[in-house]
This record gives structure tokens, sequence and C-alpha cells, in this order.
């Protein structure tokens, strides 16, 4: 949704209620996404405002690593 541009930087992303719904998924799924997003570095969320997409997305995510051979 992001890379589309569905979803601009510094816009509020939908609730995980919202997004369970749309997706036909359950609220944890949701949940477990937006964890992982945030640990990406993709999206961070604010204490009582929500959640917003980065501006500029870290490169070389942890996730990106974990498929690169060691040694």
């Amino acid at each position: 949704m992001t890379e589309s541009g569905e979803l601009a930087p510094d816009r509020p992303i939908p609730s995980e209620n919202h997004l369970a719904d749309e997706y036909g998924v359950a609220r944890l799924t949701a949940r477990r996404t937006a964890q992982e997003l945030r640990e990406r570095g993709l999206i961070v969320t604010v204490r009582g405002k929500g959640s917003f997409v980065v501006e500029h997305p870290p490169t070389g995510a942890p996730a990106d690593d974990e498929d690169k051979p060691t040694g």
C-alpha cells in the first residue's frame, strides 16, 4: 500500500480493526503486521494519535538482512 502511493508519508494509516475488516483477517494478524512494519522502520506509532507511514524508510531493514548469506 505504501509503494503504490495509497498511503502517503506522514499520513495516518487505518486502525488495526479497520485493516482487519478490510482485508478479512483477524485483528491479531493486523496487529502483528503493524508490529513488523514498525520493526522494519516503515511506520511509527504515536500513542493517542495513531500509526503513520515514515517519509524516508531506512535502507537495509532488519528483515532484509535475514535473506543474505552469512560468511
